[in-house]
């Protein structure tokens, strides 16, 4: 049906796309590692989060109050403070690249 050098060449393609297809494999593995790897905090983040729970509950009133009473001194910085905070943001997104 097929010629022997249509079938050689056929295998010769699959034998290149499984070799292609285990490095892909293997750097998903890589890549997957490190992002596992650079979010492991977020794991003590929600442990701490789940027991500090009942605390954030008594000092979530205290903080609103608190912030609501200075909340207008920090609202007069605001327009000093964001454009700063822009530029350091979006330098420190150039230099991560």
């Amino acid at each position: 049906m097929f010629s022997s050098r249509t079938l050689g060449e056929l295998e010769t393609r699959r034998q290149s796309l499984i070799i292609a297809a285990a490095d892909h494999r293997a750097r998903l593995h890589h890549d997957w590692s490190r992002l596992a790897d650079s979010l492991s905090w977020l794991d003590r983040a929600v442990h701490w989060a789940r027991e500090a729970r009942p605390l954030l509950w008594i000092a979530a009133p205290m903080a609103g109050y608190t912030l609501a009473r200075r909340g207008r001194v920090l609202l007069r910085w605001l327009p000093l403070i964001w454009p700063w905070w822009r530029i350091a943001k979006s330098l420190g997104a150039r230099f991560r690249q």
